[in-house]
């Protein structure tokens, strides 16, 4: 979750998708929430187990892109259960700290920011109107929670075409003490279209 975010809110979440986030460590890990409720494109409210995913977008990867500019957001690969499993050459979540690849695990990844490290876990349904995905986040400098984010797609697909409405909103802790570059902190919401590479 998470996808191209405004540049410079993209930096922060999840990301996912989140957008994107920070240690899986005990506590840190355990604070990403077990299940969150989704809208879908007919407006059904579901809930979303973490680790879940939506069956029609199980095996596959997908480039998307900002549909208002056709701007390349990330390739996204979802594991065989449909869960969104990383963003790949990630050019929308704040590429320069958390670099090309962020994986939503739960586990510990670190950052380009000495300290700095971030957790992300998925959540995805889907009924017959389309699907959903969420990738919540959290960050952490030196054991302490500095930030979090949400990222979230609502969307259908048709063979290898998906398209929808992709949200996002991070939160910056600037007074933790840490050297978080400006603009990470936002949120946003415009339509997105993804292609299908890999099935």
């Amino acid at each position: 979750m998470m996808l191209r975010f405004s540049r410079n809110a993209l930096m922060a979440v999840t990301a996912l998708l989140g957008v994107a986030a920070w240690t899986g460590c005990g506590a840190v890990s355990s604070a990403l929430p077990d299940s969150v409720n989704l809208s879908l494109p007919d407006d059904a409210e579901l809930a979303a187990v973490r680790g879940g995913g939506s069956e029609s977008l199980a095996s596959t990867e997908w480039a998307l892109f900002d549909a208002r500019d056709n701007a390349f957001l990330s390739y996204v690969v979802f594991d065989e259960n449909g869960s969104l499993d990383a963003f790949v050459e990630n050019a929308i979540i704040g590429e320069e700290v958390f670099g090309d690849r962020i994986d939503t695990d739960g586990a510990s990844h670190p950052t380009t920011i000495t300290g700095l490290s971030y957790a992300a876990s998925t959540y995805g349904v889907e009924n017959d109107s389309g699907f959903a995905f969420q990738i919540r986040a959290i960050a952490t400098f030196a054991g302490v929670k500095v930030g979090g984010g949400r990222a979230t797609a609502v969307g259908t697909r048709d063979g290898s075409r998906m398209e929808g409405t992709f949200s996002y909103k991070t939160t910056v802790n600037q007074a933790a003490g840490v050297e978080i570059p400006a603009g990470l902190e936002g949120e946003d919401e415009f339509p997105y279209y993804g292609v299908l590479v890999e099935e």
